[in-house]
Formats: C-alpha cells, structure tokens, sequence
C-alpha cells in the first residue's frame, strides 16, 4: 500500500486517474477474453496496441504518484 501524503489538493486526483485507467484496462482485456475467437488480425493488432498504451499511461500514473507522496512527505517533515 503506497504512503498516503499530507496533501488533498492533487492525490485524489492521480489516484483516480490511476484506478479509472487500471479499470479501464481489465474491462478490455475481459472482452478480449470473451471474444478473442471471433476478432480479425486487425483487431487483435489493436487491442495489442492498447494494451500497451494503457501500460504506459498506468506506468507514468503510477510513476507521478510516488513522486508527488514523496515529495509531500520531504515537505511535511521539512
């Protein structure tokens, strides 16, 4: 479980980003799962691709978010 920081102005907002693109993420693969026999090559090239931008976008969330704790907790303790 990630530290929470002392902040309210921006957590929330990240975390949520975070949570929606992580829920966004699985709903598609779970259509993947469940229809993955009837897609075309072209579709399962772009549900690849998504898949991939989803990680990078979760990886940069995620990313931001432990950067900002962080950093709220140096100034906390500061």
């Amino acid at each position: 479980m990630p530290l929470l920081c002392c902040c309210t102005c921006c957590c929330p907002g990240l975390q949520a980003r975070l949570d929606e693109e992580q829920a966004a993420l699985a709903r598609r693969q779970a259509s993947y799962a469940r229809d993955h026999d009837s897609l075309t090559p072209e579709d399962e090239d772009a549900f690849e691709r998504g898949v991939e931008e989803a990680a990078f976008r979760t990886s940069i969330l995620q990313k931001r978010l432990a950067r900002h704790e962080e950093t709220a907790l140096q100034q906390y303790y500061l």
